[in-house]
């Protein structure tokens, strides 16, 4: 019989790596072989926050209102959003958040999507 590892942890890594590599997962971080937390995104732990996902999320998924947020703040449109993202979560809370987005400056943005209940509407 093949020398075979049928550790738990290594059972994680091997549906960790097919997600990875076969169903679009991306990684935002991973521990090192000494447990220490590697950040494959920036992490703003003051937030709890990969503020350059969200960035990236909102302007594939909504190039209009993020390319008129960028010319609102310019170089500090990333920060602007995770300070107002922040400032949202703390008022109103997460769950809120995720269902009604965030306004600022006039500018709606939503921060996820959610499957639609019907097949109705894609």
């Amino acid at each position: 019989m093949p020398n075979v590892d049928l550790k738990e942890k290594r059972f994680e890594q091997d549906i960790e790596e097919y997600m990875i590599h076969e169903g679009g997962l991306v990684r935002f971080s991973h521990q090192d072989e000494y447990g220490n937390w590697i950040y494959d995104h920036f992490f703003d732990h003051d937030k709890n926050l990969y503020t350059g996902v969200l960035a990236d999320f909102i302007s594939k998924s909504q190039p209009q209102a993020w390319k008129r947020y960028e010319k609102l703040y310019g170089e500090q449109a990333k920060a602007k959003l995770a300070a107002r993202f922040d400032k949202e979560v703390q008022d109103h809370g997460l769950i809120y958040v995720l269902r009604n987005g965030i306004t600022d400056m006039g500018i709606k943005l939503k921060v996820c999507f959610f499957k639609p209940e019907s097949e109705l509407n894609e």
